[in-house]
């Protein structure tokens, strides 16, 4: 628009320079109207100046032009990686492996992560991408890892701030996982496995450890050690034209959850989990509203009960934006998130944002509901293809936020 504006403003500015000068005293004025377009088109190319770009534009270019980003993650062999490897993690540094046998017909990965707040993860997969040819990708591996400093606040949508506490929480997770895409926007996953979890003692020295403040009562499961048998059949569809960085397109997914505890606990329940976002392009894609939505439940089996750190959440980098972290949780969450989006330059876009969600023990008990808001404005850095920085500046009843995340926005389950 910027440029727009440029050129009408040197139209302009060129008829009133042609009209004096046919007005001028000893100028004769042009005999026919192709002599005055000629005469308006040198006296634009006089004013014209080569267009400069600023150091954030030219650095953001050579960015994309000499795939830098790609460098560092290599199809083979060892790979650096930046960023959090968990929800509230923090910043952290990690080294991988990767080796592509049979012409890449197989992928072994394994990686290993630490950040600065002491979360740690390994991880090892094997995969067989395009198995035989087909649009099937087969996959199965392990996860363990340790998070030492987790949030809460209690159960339910009325808690305060001043009850946060922490606590740690580890697990591993080995699973086998089949994607299809039989179509090129239908998605289907299926992901079944055994993944174990234990609470432990939070290591936050801003804040008490849980057990300090809450009780089995209060922090339901708070004792307990799950072990869960776990399958998972997800169904999508997906016509985003770019998953790294979308300008137009949607994504719509439903997962439904089964998850059995093979220990003495005997936490039993279902989960479901609804995710719709859709991004309407304006004019030429430079501008555009993305909507997002997130609903997720858990129904416990019987007389289970679900141990909390088990529940779904709203708050953070990718719901409640003008929140902290895990602010919320219990049964049921909704989010709900609106964007409008537009191209400062080439390499950065930036938003203005809302959002609402609530937690409850059920999705009616939402429904109807006054939900938290926040609202605020985002940069992200960017190529064609991904958004590689993103920057948001968040307000709220309990704001201001800056969250920084290294991907695109709306990534969580």
């Amino acid at each position: 628009m910027t440029r727009a504006f440029v050129g009408l403003a040197l139209c302009v500015l060129s008829a009133v320079h042609v009209r004096a000068q046919a007005q001028a005293p000893g100028a004769p004025p042009p005999a026919t109207r192709a002599e005055a377009l000629e005469a308006a088109r040198a006296s634009r190319e006089r004013t014209l100046t080569t267009e400069t770009k600023g150091i954030v534009e030219r650095t953001l270019i050579f960015v994309e032009e000499k795939r830098v980003l790609q460098r560092l993650n290599p199809p083979q062999g060892f790979y650096p990686s930046v960023g959090s490897i968990a929800r509230g993690s923090g910043m952290g540094v990690g080294l991988g492996y990767r080796r592509r046998p049979l012409a890449g017909r197989l992928v072994f990965d394994a990686s290993a992560a630490v950040t600065f707040r002491v979360y740690t993860e390994w991880q090892a997969t094997a995969s067989a991408p395009r198995l035989g040819g087909l649009p099937l990708e087969l996959q199965a591996g392990t996860r363990w890892y340790d998070y030492t400093q987790e949030d809460f606040f209690g159960l339910g949508s009325d808690t305060r701030e001043t009850d946060r506490v922490s606590f740690g929480l580890d697990g591993r997770d080995t699973f086998g996982q089949v994607m299809a895409r039989p179509a090129g926007w239908l998605v289907m996953r299926g992901r079944a496995g055994v993944h174990r979890l234990a609470v432990s003692p939070g290591t936050d020295p801003r804040f008490p450890s849980l057990e300090e403040r809450f009780t089995d009562a209060t922090a339901q499961g708070l004792g307990d050690v799950p072990s869960l048998a776990y399958a998972e059949a997800g169904l999508g569809i997906d016509t985003r034209d770019a998953p790294g960085n979308t300008r137009g397109g949607g994504l719509y997914n439903l997962t439904v959850g089964m998850f059995r505890d093979r220990g003495p606990n005997h936490v039993d329940f279902n989960r479901f989990d609804v995710t719709a976002m859709h991004v309407i392009p304006i004019f030429d894609k430079k501008r555009g509203i993305a909507l997002h939505a997130v609903a997720s439940r858990i129904d416990p089996v019987g007389a289970s009960r679900v141990p909390f750190f088990l529940m779904p959440t709203v708050g953070g980098a990718d719901s409640l934006r003008g929140y902290r972290e895990f602010r919320f949780r219990d049964a049921a969450a909704v989010t709900l998130n609106a964007e409008y989006r537009w191209e400062a330059f080439s390499g950065l876009d930036l938003a203005l944002f809302v959002d609402a969600a609530d937690v409850g023990p059920t999705w009616r008990s939402l429904v109807g509901a006054h939900l938290k808001s926040s609202w605020g404005m985002g940069f992200r850095f960017n190529t064609n293809r991904r958004v590689f920085l993103r920057i948001d500046v968040a307000g709220g009843r309990e704001g201001p936020r800056i969250w920084t995340a290294l991907g695109p926005v709306f990534r969580r389950r």
